[in-house]
């Protein structure tokens, strides 16, 4: 509220604040995205002449530019990525231009990341980058930025999940050089103090205000306390990441670059480039068509959900309505015959002859009681079969919604890399929708026509024989036409289903990233890909529907004829007097239903193989294998205490993310016992230290590393997520591939990368099974610093949070996070980049209790690449590439200029 603020054309303007102050609130006003209560949001080449931001001059006016008509490029706080290639991330719609795309690539440090991946720039990332480490998809979010050439670049925390040396690389490279030296205008949201010496101006925000807005060397005048808590906040980070080592900063290096540096390759070049061989580097696999008649298998299967028991019962009614039925009609026909017993000729003569007949006395009741019973049974028969075959439909729907549901939620992790979540939404709504309402009623439809088309031709034969020589090649003709619209309709059905899920998929994708499509004002690019969507998708609709008229006339045509053969047949044994005029009237009633019966027929058995098409898809998912199918094994019985100690040991590990795919993690040795503190875990190709034992009760670990290596890979494997090629895997020396995954998974907590909220109440977050004391949940949010926020919310615990908590800030939702892993009170804890989002001052006290208090007793296990965050551990741990290559004290690495972590603290220093 109360913001007035001015941004420098051309330079480079630092957004600073704690946790939850609206840094990322106000970039999205810039972009247009909050609702305006009052004043102006404007984008003009100068700064306003006058102190009221409600008078301008008429040039001022003329030059002001709305945001959404600036040209803006946005880096999102969460990176979001496209369901595509890293190169179409990048280029994000805009021409491929080679040079420049290759310089982006090195400024963002990229490359190094491509050649790891199997096809390059041209590997498919996954649904929101699923198959990407945080820091990998935020450089990527970046690099989008810098690619295109807009005037106005927008970066909220793209340095918060690299490590120190990438992420000084980025900032020098891709922020300094890249963006500011070809004059665009910067605006930088970070926690990285170390770089408020290089801005051109510095807003500070606290609680959605800005409490100050000046030049850097402003700052010491303006706010001599705030200044010196940054002093010392960037003095006591270096002090504990290098005690022994001197300052070394070199000025920056200037890179000369002709402004023409990134025009347009040439011919020859782009035609060298588009020659390029073509790389296999998709990860979702083409989703999976079933071809030709739907398999007996299927229907015995959809049976058998149904119970067989209700569907012979189904058979039976089913038999018993239309027997009851016909009889009714016979009796009807022997009622007229009765009656024409009991009429007698009479002629009377008045100069012409007149004869009529006659009535004599005769009884109707019986005949009248019998009808109105055989009627009242078919109407009870009907009801009854009516409400069992629902009653089956929907029960069967039901056993395979949650055999489909549980296999899915049961599935390994890369089922979800390889599957989009449009693909398994359409299972869940379309394809049961179609088992819930249409797959019953058809087959309802088809019973009653089948019934009835058999009635009607028993009728009809036993009244007139001679229909059965005309009728039998009408039939058969029937059937091939059938057959010949079935396999057509039933394909074109498979079509529809299959182009349905991208619908879903796009729709998804687009509602994640609508903040960042908007800023690039790509939204016509995105409708046009929906537009193309849903025309693949209504083209195999429009030929069904095609198909449906082609069939209703050739239909109708012989059904026509049908009747004209039993007419002529009825109408000859009449006049031979073969057969009693109110049977022929009842032959012909048949003959005129058959015509539409054999039309339904067809529809409605194509209808039901259409249906069957879903029950199909449905059963596939029902068979996906699951994780606990890997089990290597026998589950054994786990304490309920268990594990007491939280003693982790790697025993020459080796993981993979999937049997296919390459080892992501090669032979660890490491054994961590009880009480220990572990950060960072990441890997090296060399390995040459490939055990660590550690035996001291209470010892601090530090695992660290360069961003993308691994990290989160290593801890994963505790959750049994990833494939264990070859080695063990103990907690309290069990091994974890023979403990249920529901117990093992229920006695770990985890503060994942990308924080995880659900749509519900902060009470319903923090206590999922609403077991928890609120005094407790209290103190929860006490230890991570959000009491005071919560408790200032009108409605306090019972406050909502939206979906994946998108109405908090990426700092808060991983306090909540921890507030929720500090309440499960497990034994082993896990924080990967727990702290990457939160400001200095937060991430201290965050770390002294961790360190101190609240989890002083457990196992944690800490992933994090801000080197002060593990500089009070005892030992650390370097990895790369799946392989440790490193362990000693903080003191002696710092010693070795040579090593690994010691490199590290000198690019954090810079």
């Amino acid at each position: 509220s109360d913001v007035k603020m001015f941004l420098i054309s051309a330079k480079l303007t630092v957004i600073v604040g704690p946790v939850g102050s609206g840094k990322s609130s106000l970039l999205a006003a810039m972009l247009g995205e909050m609702v305006r209560v009052s004043g102006n949001i404007d984008w003009a080449r100068n700064k306003p002449s006058t102190n009221n931001p409600n008078h301008k001059t008429k040039s001022e006016i003329q030059n002001n530019i709305l945001a959404k008509d600036c040209n803006i490029s946005y880096c999102a706080q969460t990176a979001w990525l496209l369901h595509a290639t890293v190169r179409d991330n990048i280029t994000f719609g805009q021409p491929f231009i080679w040079r420049r795309y290759r310089k982006v690539i090195q400024a963002c440090n990229l490359q190094p990341d491509l050649d790891s991946f199997p096809a390059g720039d041209l590997t498919e990332v996954g649904e929101k980058g699923i198959t990407l480490s945080g820091g990998q998809k935020q450089r990527i979010s970046l690099a989008r930025a810098v690619y295109s050439e807009t005037d106005v670049v927008i970066l909220d925390s793209p340095l918060s999940d690299l490590d120190a040396h990438v992420s000084r690389h980025v900032f020098e490279e891709a922020i300094l050089n890249r963006l500011l030296k070809r004059k665009r205008t910067v605006i930088l949201v970070t926690h990285h103090l170390q770089y408020l010496s290089y801005a051109n101006q510095v807003i500070v925000m606290k609680e959605g205000k800005i409490t100050l807005q000046s030049k850097v060397s402003e700052v010491k005048k303006i706010d001599p306390e705030l200044y010196e808590s940054w002093r010392k906040a960037i003095k006591e980070a270096k002090n504990l990441l290098a005690p022994t080592i001197s300052r070394q900063v070199s000025q920056m290096s200037v890179m000369t670059e002709a402004t023409n540096e990134d025009g347009e390759a040439s011919d020859e070049e782009n035609s060298e480039k588009d020659k390029m061989e073509e790389v296999k580097g998709t990860l979702v696999k083409k989703e999976h068509k079933e071809t030709g008649a739907v398999k007996l298998s299927a229907y015995i299967k959809y049976m058998k959900a149904c119970t067989i028991v209700l569907c012979l019962i189904v058979i039976v009614l089913t038999v018993s309505y239309h027997s009851v039925l016909v009889g009714s009609n016979f009796w009807l026909g022997i009622w007229s015959s009765a009656g024409e017993k009991h009429q007698m000729r009479v002629t009377a003569t008045a100069g012409t002859n007149v004869t009529i007949k006659v009535c004599t006395h005769f009884d109707n009741s019986p005949y009248v009681r019998v009808y109105a019973a055989l009627s009242m049974g078919a109407l009870c028969i009907a009801l009854v079969t009516t409400l069992v075959l629902h009653y089956a439909g929907l029960f069967g729907a039901r056993v395979l919604f949650n055999g489909m549901l549980k296999n899915v939620v049961q599935a390994p992790v890369r089922f979800f890399d390889t599957n989009p979540s449009g693909r398994i939404l359409n299972r869940f709504s379309g394809d049961i929708t179609n088992i819930d309402q249409k797959l019953a009623a058809n087959i309802e439809g088809v019973l009653r026509t089948l019934f009835y088309t058999l009635s009607a031709i028993v009728v009809n034969s036993i009244t007139t024989p001679y229909f059965l020589l005309a009728a039998i090649p009408l039939i058969i003709l029937y059937y091939c036409l059938q057959r010949f619209f079935r396999s057509t309709a039933r394909e074109l059905q498979r079509l529809d289903s299959v182009t349905k899920s991208p619908i879903f998929a796009h729709f998804s994708e687009t509602l994640t990233g609508l903040q960042t499509i908007r800023a690039y004002k790509a939204q016509s690019e995105f409708r046009r890909r929906a537009m193309n969507i849903m025309d693949r998708n209504i083209t195999p609709f429009l030929f069904l529907q095609t198909t449906n008229r082609w069939l209703g006339i050739r239909l109708d045509y012989m059904g026509c004829l049908l009747v004209f053969v039993s007419a002529i047949s009825s109408l000859t044994s009449g006049i031979k007097g073969q057969i009693n005029p109110a049977f022929i009237g009842l032959s012909i009633t048949y003959s005129l239903m058959m015509s539409g019966l054999l039309n339904w027929i067809v529809r409605t058995s194509a209808e039901v193989e259409m249906a069957m098409n879903a029950v199909e898809r449905v059963l596939e998912y029902t068979n996906i294998p699951t994780e606990n199918t890997n089990n290597e094994g026998e589950e054994e019985e786990i304490d309920k205490k268990w594990p007491e100690k939280g003693c982790v040991e790697f025993k020459d590990i080796s993981l993979k993310y999937d049997s296919t795919l390459e080892t992501v993690v090669q032979n660890i040795d490491l054994l961590i016992q009880p009480a220990e503190k572990a950060s960072n875990i990441q890997f090296s190709s060399t390995g040459y230290m490939n055990l660590i034992q550690l035996t001291t009760n209470f010892i601090l670990i530090g695992i660290c590393g360069r961003t993308g290596s691994g990290k989160s890979s290593l801890t994963l494997a505790l959750f049994r997520t990833l494939d264990i090629t070859a080695g063990q895997l103990l907690i309290d020396n069990h091994d974890v591939r023979n403990i249920p995954l529901p117990i093992l998974r229920s006695r770990i907590s985890i503060i994942s990368q990308d924080p995880v909220l659900f749509n519900g109440t902060v009470r319903f977050n923090l206590d999922p099974s609403s077991t928890i004391e609120e005094d407790k949940l209290w103190s929860a949010l006490e230890v991570v610093q959000l009491k005071d926020y919560i408790s200032n919310l009108p409605q306090k615990l019972d406050a909502e949070i939206s979906e994946s908590g998108d109405n908090l800030s990426a700092g808060q939702k991983k306090l909540l996070c921890l507030a929720r892993a500090f309440l499960r009170d497990s034994r082993i804890i896990i924080l990967d980049e727990a702290t990457a989002s939160i400001d200095l001052e937060t991430e201290k006290k965050l770390q002294d209790i961790i360190m101190d208090h609240s989890f002083k007793d457990k196992t944690v296990i800490t992933i994090a690449h801000r080197l002060s965050t593990i500089t009070k551990y005892d030992r650390i741990v370097v990895m790369e590439t799946g392989q440790i290559i490193e362990c000693d004290t903080p003191q002696n690495l710092l010693d070795d200029p040579d090593s690994n972590f010691s490199r590290l603290v000198r690019e954090t220093e810079k």
